[in-house]
């Protein structure tokens, strides 16, 4: 009867084990099943942008003039996207975006009071498509996980609008301004590539936030073959987004 007895607790204690076992097994499972789920996004980006210029081969009386002499300007641009999971640890999000290049100028005669300063933006609708590698940065999963992910991938926009706003002082000290909201030729279709890293994290809520640093250039030119310029922006910037895992 001792026998048993003792034969019994020992069952009882070792399928209590492998049930704990089992649960915790379990929940990992599903800790691992709600990394890889479905996500939406939505992204705020801020680009310091830049672009390489050079006069159009057909054109050869004009000349770049003052516009040698643009510098970069920073603008915001905005994503709404859904992230895919591919595998464990590879992921593609697509979305539409909303996004601006430009550049700034500005002189100032140094005989006179006059002076001139410009902020162009040229607005585009896209549609960005990344392949994403990403890998946990916590051992085991828990209530709040990080993640460390890189991607890379191609950005299609259409061109939106353009506007120019200029202000000038004459000779005599009076201020003046413009605003111009067309341009000749400009390019219809633009195609960018564009990489980011950065780190992601998520929670028990499902919801969470990436912080990511971002590099894009655009391989087409800002306007068609008729245009002046050859013209391509790029840009270095940093973005906060907002996740929420379906």
């Amino acid at each position: 009867m001792r026998y048993l007895i003792l034969v019994t607790g020992i069952l009882i204690t070792h399928l209590s084990f492998a049930q704990i076992v089992e649960l915790q097994d379990l929940k990992q499972k599903k800790a691992s099943v709600k990394d890889t789920a479905i996500e939406v996004f939505y992204e705020l980006s801020h680009y310091n942008v830049e672009r390489t210029i050079s006069l159009n081969p057909f054109y050869t009386g004009t000349n770049l003039g003052e516009k040698i002499n643009e510098t970069s300007r920073g603008l915001f641009s905005h994503v709404l996207g859904i992230r895919l999971p591919l595998g464990k640890y590879l992921f593609v999000d697509a979305g539409m975006s909303w996004l601006q290049n430009g550049e700034l100028y500005e002189y100032v005669d140094p005989n006179s009071d006059s002076s001139l300063n410009y902020s162009t933006c040229y607005r585009y609708f896209g549609m960005p498509v990344n392949l994403i590698f990403s890998v946990p940065l916590n051992p085991i999963p828990s209530e709040t996980n990080f993640n460390f992910f890189m991607s890379a991938g191609g950005i299609p926009h259409l061109f939106q609008s353009f506007v120019q706003r200029s202000e000038w002082t004459t000779t005599f000290g009076s201020k003046e301004s413009q605003q111009i909201k067309s341009i000749d030729n400009p390019n219809s279709f633009m195609f960018s590539w564009h990489v980011t890293t950065g780190i992601s994290l998520s929670t028990k809520s499902t919801w969470g936030l990436r912080v990511a640093a971002h590099y894009r250039y655009s391989i087409t030119n800002t306007f068609t073959k008729y245009g002046e310029y050859i013209h391509k922006p790029y840009g270095i910037g940093y973005s906060l987004s907002i996740t929420k895992k379906l």
